[in-house]
């Protein structure tokens, strides 16, 4: 586990994770509606695989518990989706596959958002009851 975090911090921290997760959705659709990707496209889009690999790395490590165990999911769909030139030029079903991987990551954030709320309240609530 990481340092000791306050749950106050990793709570925020994984609310700006589900922010930039659905940001990427946005620029994958944009990425894959029929319009070749500019320069400036491709270098945010990577950018924010960077920044959501890092956060993610980050939550699994200092969620208690194991809870945001997402980890494995989300780099699979970063690994398979390198640059927004790619995607452009992938089959429907491939699209359809990369699409259904997010939505499913998605909700495992927002259905596991009250249990890693609910584990870093108890771990506040050990840290209090040890002073």
């Amino acid at each position: 586990m990481v340092a000791d975090v306050p749950a106050e911090i990793l709570f925020q921290r994984l609310q700006e994770f589900i922010k930039l997760w659905a940001k990427y959705i946005d620029l994958f659709n944009h990425g894959v509606d029929g319009h070749e990707p500019t320069i400036e496209e491709e270098k945010e889009f990577r950018k924010l695989q960077v920044e959501l690999t890092r956060r993610s790395q980050f939550l699994s490590l200092a969620v208690p518990n194991g809870i945001f165990n997402q980890w494995p999911k989300i780099k699979k769909l970063l690994g398979d989706t390198p640059s927004l030139l790619i995607l452009s030029k992938e089959v429907p079903i491939q699209i359809s596959s990369f699409k259904s991987l997010w939505h499913d990551v998605s909700i495992a954030l927002n259905q596991k958002q009250g249990a890693i709320r609910q584990a870093l309240e108890e771990r506040e609530s050990k840290k209090v009851r040890k002073k």
